[in-house]
């Protein structure tokens, strides 16, 4: 493979029509990466898990003619990149619903969930071992309230110290 790789941000712009008979024009961006390879004779799309694309050329393949073969198949290329991401989201949303009785994984630990009594101002914490949030929330109202209070703890590890 000759060391000719280097990334192609790469607007595809299509046409969509909606339910109520409007055209909409929307672009989409794809990164590909494009690598020369010596021996070869066709293209190859490779869709990696991060979402990029490479594409792997023959030595005598210009960068008009990647940006020519982009213009002609990024739609499809898009299309297979969205039915791969649809896949892997189902695939991987078979996860079970959050609940009170659930022990939540936090930093490498599994934490269960304490309910704050109501005079409590606070909306989540972790004390003794535990994650502590207010009561009634559903699945995504748990999940919600775990990412809070990792963002919260993002925000006092990173803030300036001024």
């Amino acid at each position: 493979m000759i060391g000719d790789n280097y990334l192609i941000g790469q607007v595809v712009y299509s046409i969509q029509e909606s339910p109520d008979d409007e055209q909409y024009h929307y672009a989409q961006r794809m990164f590909v990466r494009r690598f020369r390879e010596e021996g070869r004779k066709e293209i190859s799309v490779n869709i990696c898990e991060d979402e990029t694309v490479e594409i792997y050329v023959p030595t005598w393949f210009e960068p008009e003619d990647t940006k020519r073969f982009l213009d002609e198949n990024g739609r499809a290329i898009l299309d297979e990149r969205a039915m791969r991401l649809d896949e892997d989201r189902i695939k991987h949303s078979n996860a079970k619903p959050l609940t009170y009785d659930s022990k939540l994984p936090f930093l490498g630990e599994s934490l269960p969930i304490q309910i704050i009594s109501s005079d409590d101002v606070r909306e989540v914490f972790i004390q003794d071992n535990a994650i502590h949030m207010k009561a009634d929330l559903d699945d995504a109202g748990i999940h919600a309230t775990l990412l809070k209070l990792c963002r919260n703890m993002a925000y006092e590890y990173l803030k300036p110290n001024a």
